[in-house]
């Protein structure tokens, strides 16, 4: 490699540098998964069967106690968000958009976020918990099926919480990338309020779908960082600190 060659991988190295630290920030270690997977299971054993949680009751009427000023309308537009058809069609246009700007490895990663969706199923199954009912909760939404984990959370939780982690990698510029970060942590929040406020799920339901959610998030990172670790080095490029490939100036 050349004096020049060297020049430049170091400059695009300092300019990297700074997201670098933060993508090493965020990222999951081995223990935090095992404590993300040990959470998921005890609250899903506490919520699991037909009984219904003296503190699922209560945190559900204090959060449905606060004055409607706009939160009703606010809950049923976030509930409509997290839904499976729009959260598809919003995940699509994002996947197709990382695909077109050339950028195949997070376009997989989120898609690989939207379709773990489809082990909440397969959990509810397992857990066989009940919704809420209007003899114990205000139940303004006609919801059908088992409630934990909620399917709408955990739908938010995977394609956000991806988003929220990809966008050191996707936004170079920190004021927007704060924007999309904020945005996003203020959907997952909102999100979880949203299912309780109308009844539809117990706040063990929308916990237990942060949970499992984040846990899936987690499994699907470390997998992501595993497979850019061991991308190979081809001839005429670099691979930088963030993963990417490098391309390289030959001198004559």
């Amino acid at each position: 490699m050349s004096t020049t060659d060297v020049g430049a991988t170091a400059q695009l190295e300092n300019r990297t540098g700074r997201r670098d630290r933060v993508r090493q920030m965020v990222a999951v270690p081995l223990p935090g998964l095992l404590l993300l997977l040990v959470a998921a299971l005890l609250l899903s054993m506490v919520a699991a069967g037909d009984g219904v949680l003296a503190w699922d009751i209560a945190v559900t009427r204090r959060a449905q106690s606060a004055p409607d000023t706009g939160a009703g309308d606010a809950a049923r537009l976030i509930n409509a968000l997290g839904s499976t058809p729009v959260m598809l069609a919003l995940g699509s246009v994002a996947v197709a958009a990382l695909f077109a700007r050339r950028r195949p490895g997070q376009a997989l990663f989120l898609l690989a976020a939207l379709a773990a969706r489809a082990a909440n199923p397969i959990l509810k199954t397992i857990f066989d918990s009940p919704r809420p009912i209007p003899d114990l909760v205000r139940v303004t939404e006609d919801a059908s099926g088992l409630g934990f984990p909620s399917a709408h959370v955990m739908g938010e939780t995977l394609f956000f919480g991806a988003l929220l982690w990809l966008a050191p990698e996707l936004v170079s510029r920190r004021g927007p990338r704060l924007v999309l970060q904020g945005v996003t942590a203020a959907l997952l929040v909102a999100g979880g309020f949203g299912r309780i406020y109308v009844g539809a799920h117990w706040p063990s339901d929308v916990i237990g779908a942060y949970l499992w959610g984040g846990l899936l998030v987690a499994v699907l990172i470390l997998g992501y960082q595993s497979l850019r670790r061991v991308e190979p080095i081809r001839e005429g490029r670099v691979m930088n600190r963030a993963g990417r490939i490098v391309h390289l100036r030959r001198s004559n």
